[in-house]
């Protein structure tokens, strides 16, 4: 019997809606252009488990599983389609990326599983804590914090003995800091200066020191601040030929006394007392006759106040510090640690400096208002650590060669600041560590004439470019560079006694020196010294054989032993064998009257030997007092 009603249209996928992903409903009539036309069995697009079922499968022919499947979590079997084979060749191409963003997946989670092992390290290395301003005032618990020490409340490491030493203070009333008067009172007080003479010295400082510390104006040092401003007057009387020599004794005594009484303060220091004794860093030989600070232990110790007392070292960038408080804090900072390395070096011992510390020196750099004045200070930063580590590898010195990759390298990221100027001090100190390590590898290897070249090379490159040096900037070099150009002299008198580049460094030192007392006079005296005594002893040695390198030989002799006792006054006509190392002195250095112009000499000044004199009527004196300046013991204001 042959039905005749209305065929019935059988359901199937292509009269349904789909809901995608995006929650909107898509009706299935309006794609049908995109969809195979005609009947489809059911059984030829259902899965295998449908089919065993004998149930509708529900499935999208773009999906890889039907709806029964996935809510019994099967594996849905389906039966492979043109259109299917077609989605799926194109779904395998954009399968092909996948094991690269898996890969990169890994990656970055490895590198956030590092950057999370670093921030542990750093939190738990790390004395401080970057701190808010809301705890910037004095806030005491029963575990000591406070937020004098910059910390964040969320790591507080307990402090017995500062605890004890407030409750101390508390319960028995005792002062916890001494005042400025406490320590000592500023020379124009004590009467050792007036104050028209103080102010003439401060300009002086300003002029030619005070950048050291940030100072520009002298309106920034007041007298309150007791220490900076002796110093201040100290460091610039040394260019102050007619300043009687017990006033600056004087001056130098009581820094000395304050500084002792300073360090032993409880910290935080002010930044005016951190300020003064930077500057003692860097002329701790200089502006003292009686008793020498040793840079190395003066530096290490403020080193440690200033580990205390800035903010920069315990805070991120950007905290409650101004631009310029920390501009000024970060270049403190740098010349404490510049002066540490300096010394280091030079006396042979240990950085008392941690890494973490030390690696916060580059980020003056990013300041705005850096000069290159503070790149160059960061450069010999770099330099010396190299030099310090290179120092200490015995197995490097042994089999060294005439240059070293890492301070090539070294050279090369630093080229910009390397100029032959005459004020840059950089290149003496790149010169001064290739010296050392030159004449240090020279005792570790056997064949230590095959480094002589290089090492007398070194010296003669480092007086040569002294002498260029302009008189107007003489008063500003550190301490430091005086002891890289003395070594550099002594040097060529160890190897060629004769180098004329001898008598014309230890002319010129002379020629800088205003006074008796200055540290450039003393290393001439000193060079002048040695150079004596090898000649003496050259000429006994030469006397007695006929050895072509006399020098040689007299290296091993005992040149500075105890049969030399010191003199208390030296007479340079007997350390000068001839005139002529003046001869080839750079022109215009004259007298000190260079260094303040328009003022005329009204007291004696310091004369230099008559050897000196380039004719028997012209002198050449060392400089001379201003009129303005002379105290009033010795003239009539």
């Amino acid at each position: 019997m042959t039905r005749t009603g209305p065929p019935i249209n059988p359901i199937s996928w292509d009269t349904k809606t789909i809901v995608p992903d995006d929650g909107s409903r898509i009706d299935s009539v309006a794609c049908q252009d995109a969809r195979p036309k005609g009947r489809i069995r059911r059984s030829m697009t259902a899965c295998h488990t449908c089919r065993k079922l004998k149930t509708r499968c529900d499935v999208d022919p773009r999906g890889h599983s039907c709806r029964r499947c996935l809510s019994l979590r099967l594996d849905c079997e389906l039966p492979e389609t043109t259109e299917r084979f077609q989605d799926n060749a194109s779904t395998w191409s954009d399968a092909t990326a996948v094991p690269s963003i898996e890969e990169r997946l890994v990656s970055l989670e490895r590198g956030m599983g590092e950057m999370i092992h670093l921030m542990r390290q750093i939190v738990k290395s790390s004395p401080s804590m970057p701190c808010s301003p809301t705890f910037q005032t004095r806030n005491h618990s029963i575990d000591g914090t406070s937020s004098s020490d910059s910390m964040s409340s969320s790591f507080y490491p307990l402090k017995p003995a500062q605890l004890i030493r407030d409750l101390q203070a508390e319960c028995f009333g005792e002062r916890a800091h001494f005042s400025d008067a406490d320590i000592l009172g500023d020379i124009v007080t004590q009467g050792i200066v007036d104050s028209k003479l103080s102010v003439k010295l401060i300009e002086l400082f300003v002029e030619h020191f005070g950048h050291w510390v940030s100072i520009n104006h002298s309106s920034s040092l007041q007298r309150s601040n007791t220490l900076l401003f002796n110093t201040a007057c100290l460091l610039a009387s040394r260019y102050m030929p007619g300043l009687p020599q017990h006033t600056v004794r004087d001056i130098s005594l009581y820094v000395q006394h304050a500084v002792a009484k300073v360090l032993w303060k409880p910290p935080p220091m002010t930044s005016d007392m951190l300020q003064a004794l930077t500057l003692l860093c860097l002329y701790s030989t200089s502006i003292h006759k009686e008793g020498l600070m040793d840079d190395w232990l003066l530096s290490g110790i403020s080193i440690n106040h200033a580990l205390i007392s800035f903010n920069f070292l315990n805070t991120l960038p950007g905290d409650n510090l101004s631009p310029d408080e920390l501009l000024a804090q970060l270049r403190l900072w740098n010349t404490l640690c510049a002066t540490q390395l300096h010394s280091a070096l030079a006396n042979g011992r240990t950085v008392n400096i941690q890494q973490q510390y030390i690696n916060q020196c580059p980020r003056i750099l990013e300041h705005a208002g850096a000069t290159p004045e503070d790149g160059r200070i960061v450069a010999e930063i770099q330099l010396y650590r190299i030099a310090l580590r290179l120092q200490h590898s015995q197995s490097r010195l042994q089999f060294a060669e005439s240059e070293y990759e890492e301070l090539e390298r070294w050279r090369m990221e630093w080229a910009h600041l390397l100029t032959t100027n005459g004020d840059s001090t950089l290149n003496l100190n790149l010169w001064f560590c290739q010296l050392l390590l030159h004449r240090t590898a020279a005792r570790l290897q056997p064949d230590s004439e095959r480094l002589l070249p290089e090492i007398c090379g070194t010296a003669r490159l480092i007086i040569t470019q002294f002498l260029q040096t302009r008189f107007t900037s003489a008063p500003a070099l550190i301490d430091h560079v005086y002891f890289i150009v003395g070594y550099a002299a002594l040097t060529l008198c160890d190897y060629t006694l004769t180098d004329p580049l001898i008598n014309q460094v230890r002319g010129f030192l002379l020629h800088l020196a205003p006074g008796g007392d200055n540290l450039s006079y003393r290393i001439a005296c000193i060079v002048g010294e040695v150079q004596r005594r090898y000649s003496e002893a050259t000429a006994v040695v030469a006397a007695g054989s006929h050895s072509s390198s006399p020098v040689a030989e007299v290296k091993g002799a005992q040149m500075f032993g105890s049969s030399h006792h010191h003199r208390t006054g030296m007479e340079l006509s007997q350390l000068m064998s001839s005139p002529e190392g003046l001869d080839s002195l750079v022109e215009g250095y004259n007298c000190l009257e260079q260094m303040m112009p328009g003022y005329a000499a009204s007291q004696p000044a310091f004369e230099a030997p008559d050897l000196f004199h380039h004719s028997p009527t012209t002198g050449v004196t060392g400089g001379a007092m201003p009129i303005g300046l002379v105290p009033r013991a010795l003239h009539d204001w």
